[in-house]
């Protein structure tokens, strides 16, 4: 089960600012939204991160933004609510270096944490 949601949420990537999901975006969110259908036992905690750009403050709530419009979508489409929860990190957990544009753009997603 992990490899789908690491497959999906590889593609969860967000513009500078934004909490838009685009239509790429939504795909791979299918594909999570049929894994939690198929298995009803499992919950899952959606993180928002962010890049370093931007004040904390600022960086707190965009993460967490991103993290609810995830969420928001899954519901919408029929996984209960409260097998979800949202976090948002912020800029504290990069996997990438944020001094390059192509580490800040890998820093800007959304990641999910299976919950059994």
């Amino acid at each position: 089960m992990q490899p789908i949601l690491d497959k999906a949420t590889e593609k969860i990537r967000f513009a500078t600012g934004s909490i838009q999901l685009t239509k790429k975006q939504l795909a791979p969110l299918n594909d999570v939204l049929q894994l939690l259908k198929e298995n009803t036992t499992i919950s899952v905690q959606i993180n928002g991160h962010t890049d370093n750009t931007g004040t904390r403050k600022i960086n707190d709530k965009l993460s967490l933004k991103r993290a609810t419009v995830i969420q928001k979508y899954l519901v919408k489409k029929g996984v209960a609510a409260t097998r979800l929860s949202s976090v948002g990190f912020a800029d504290t957990k990069p996997i990438a270096d944020n001094k390059t544009s192509k580490g800040r753009a890998a820093n800007r997603r959304s990641d999910m944490t299976v919950k059994y």
